[in-house]
């Protein structure tokens, strides 16, 4: 798996490579359409042959949304996912009609589809598991006096990992 993470700075940038990221596109100061094309070539369009590996990414992992719902699929090769699973950038729309000929897959995700299943046992099992041996990035921990200014700062941009306000 090659793995292409997007931030909104460089500090961002370093702490996904630190943490595996094959390539890291900061994406304040650089199109990542663009990028993407250029790195792994542009993905086929249309009625064009194509969608093999070597044209755009197979899969977008998206926990934006916003305005990334109109630009992840000019970068996802034909027959590729678009997983939606958070709405940090607002809401947006999917016009589906702009990559029709393309047959992607887009999978909007929500956790509350899975609650009582075998499934979700499986993966709450997982992740205590995971969560007893990975090692996880601190959160930073505010005063809940500050919680109007750290909030100001997350719209920014300017946060990193989780933010825990203390009573």
């Amino acid at each position: 798996v090659t793995v292409v993470a997007l931030a909104g700075s460089d500090d961002k940038i370093a702490l996904v490579r630190k943490h595996g990221a094959d390539y890291a596109i900061n994406y304040k100061k650089t199109d990542y359409v663009e990028e993407i094309n250029r790195l792994f070539g542009p993905k086929a369009a249309g009625l064009a042959a194509g969608g093999e590996r070597g044209g755009g990414v197979d899969v977008s992992l998206n926990g934006v949304a916003g305005p990334t719902l109109t630009t992840d699929p000019k970068v996802i090769r034909k027959r590729g996912r678009f997983v939606i699973y958070g709405f940090a950038a607002g809401k947006g729309n999917l016009d589906i009609t702009t990559f029709s000929y393309d047959g992607i897959t887009v999978m909007p995700f929500s956790m509350i589809a899975w609650l009582g299943t075998p499934e979700y046992e499986a993966g709450k099992t997982f992740i205590r598991e995971w969560l007893e041996t990975e090692e996880l990035i601190q959160p930073t921990v505010y005063p809940i006096e500050r919680v109007a200014e750290i909030e100001h700062a997350m719209e920014q941009g300017l946060t990193s990992g989780k933010i825990v306000f203390k009573i």
